[in-house]
């Protein structure tokens, strides 16, 4: 995994990078309208503007007021809201913040940074990593730290960028790096902190998010080989997309349907989010700009996706959701913006 040091900057550019050799020209193009009055009670949405920042009801607030915090992820349990990320203390630190409080997850020494948040009955779990001279996947329970196995001795580095509690069960997803001439990182999974390499058509790639259902089903949303996936139950899936390269970032499952939401790379060279329902995709921008959907959420017949998107006349990107295909910006493109996670109470 490569190490975030213009942390603000550096995710959306990693999902996108690869892509931008294909075209560097940027072309103007209509925004699309967008209704006066949107209902958006009970959406609560995490990103950077420019730091960590927390949307309520289309309403935001800083979660920290120096540059280089990030929030990637939020939970709402009862009236109480979690958000996961890290603060600059000195170094970047895995924090956590409850109803805006932050806690702060290592000491100034301990360079970290949390990546999700899952809460269950009083227990705060986060998934990220600690930066030891490598990047090295772990979680907290409640501030306790949990340091997760690497696939074998020969794997040097770690993430772990999701995590989902069911019943006792801890799940944690992410890749494992091993470095020869090349790095190459394998999507793998932890399971009460024994790791398992995730099956499929790849050779190298990432588990993003994870979901357990009722009848404890786990679904897990990734990359493999430059490609949008998911695996039920350790059963690879590949979602359909342009033949160029994508990734799948989030997933939700509900009424037996499953959402992914990702990203692939259009006919004109650009990043553009989707989401995929039950393997169908969905377009859900101007495929003449970049764009990326990094979290999907669903409430009652409602979609709601979160990411960002930049203008083609410049390289700022715009925190912004879609509910129902709709788009909603969050950010004015000023400064640099990203909607991370989206929860819908």
């Amino acid at each position: 995994m490569i190490k975030k040091y213009n942390t603000k900057k550096v995710l959306f550019s990693l999902m996108i990078s690869i892509t931008l050799f294909i075209s560097c020209t940027k072309e103007d193009v209509t925004k699309p309208d967008i209704p006066d009055i949107i209902d958006n009670s009970g959406v609560h949405i995490v990103g950077t503007n420019p730091s960590a920042y927390h949307w309520k009801d289309g309403i935001g607030s800083e979660l920290a007021t120096k540059d280089f915090s990030e929030a990637r992820s939020v939970y709402v349990s009862g009236n109480d809201v979690y958000v996961a990320g890290w603060s600059f203390e000195n170094t970047f630190r895995a924090t956590y913040w409850k109803n805006g409080v932050a806690h702060l997850l290592t000491d100034e020494n301990t360079r970290s940074e949390g990546y999700s948040i899952f809460v269950k009955d009083t227990c705060v779990y986060v998934s990220g990593i600690i930066i030891d001279n490598a990047d090295n996947a772990v979680y907290w329970k409640n501030n306790q730290l949990f340091e997760l196995q690497h696939k074998s001795d020969k794997y040097q580095t770690s993430c772990g960028n999701s995590v989902y509690v069911k019943d006792s069960n801890v799940y944690v997803v992410g890749s494992s790096t091993y470095f020869n001439q090349y790095s190459v990182g394998l999507p793998v999974y932890w399971l009460n902190g024994i790791i398992h390499q995730l099956p499929g058509e790849t050779t190298f790639g990432s588990a993003n998010s994870v979901f357990v259902t009722d009848n404890n089903d786990v679904y897990i949303a990734g990359e493999a080989s430059n490609r949008p996936v998911y695996w039920k139950n350790g059963i690879f899936h590949l979602l359909k997309y342009n033949n160029r390269m994508g990734g799948a970032n989030s997933i939700f499952v509900t009424n037996n349907d499953v959402y992914v939401a990702g990203w692939d790379v259009s006919s004109a060279g650009r990043c553009v989010a989707k989401y995929w329902k039950n393997d169908i995709p969905v377009v859900l921008y101007d495929s003449t700009k970049f764009s990326v959907a990094k979290s999907i959420f669903v409430k009652d017949t409602v979609i709601y996706v979160a990411g960002e998107d930049a203008e083609s006349n410049n390289n700022v990107s715009k925190g912004a959701y879609w509910k129902n295909g709709i788009l909603i910006e969050l950010t004015s493109g000023i400064k640099y913006g990203e909607a991370n996670s989206i929860y819908v109470k």
